[in-house]
């Protein structure tokens, strides 16, 4: 069952909207401590999406974060983070064994479209299907917070981890835009 709602709707919701926060002040922090940025790392100090979802299987529990700018391990941003953020060792990034489909669309900045695998709602229910693989909880929730509102791609993604799961895991969506 998929749950999609405005995040003010909801105590988890504001929750999880202010998670979103402090990841973006995270990496903007970070960011603003290193001198001579370079563009790659500029790009992400104040775009592109970010995500937080907080899942629970069984007793376990934990929060992921994810922003649409930082796909590998070997991202900058998460090169200079690493050692002392916690964000650095929760950030959804792109998994080889994906088995959602995404859809090509093309975004505000980009006319040509591109594969939306790189959507941190598409990221982070990757990695959430994961482990949900691996733990194989008998019932589980999973609370998604997005700044922006999912686009057609990740709405997809959002069916697709619904019908695999069907009813086993809870999926509430929030977002603020």
């Amino acid at each position: 069952m998929v749950n999609k709602k405005f995040y003010l709707l909801d105590p988890k919701g504001v929750e999880l909207k202010k998670n979103s926060i402090d990841f973006r002040y995270n990496i903007q922090t970070t960011l603003s401590s290193i001198h001579n940025l370079r563009k790659a790392e500029r790009k992400i100090y104040n775009k592109g999406n970010v995500a937080v979802a907080q899942f629970i299987f069984n007793d376990f529990i934990q929060t992921l974060y994810s922003h649409s700018q930082i796909d590998y391990l070997t991202d900058p941003y998460l090169h200079y983070a690493k050692e002392d953020n916690l964000f650095a060792s929760s950030c959804a990034i792109l998994r080889k064994d994906k088995i959602f489909t995404t859809l090509e669309l093309s975004s505000k900045d980009s006319l040509l479209p591109y594969d939306r695998y790189v959507d941190t709602e598409a990221k982070l229910l990757e990695q959430i299907r994961f482990l949900a693989d691996t733990f194989k909880p008998t019932k589980g929730i999973v609370n998604l917070f997005t700044e922006l509102h999912p686009c057609t791609s990740c709405k997809n993604v959002i069916d697709q981890f619904e019908k695999r799961y069907n009813g086993n895991i809870t999926l509430n969506v929030f977002h603020e835009k």
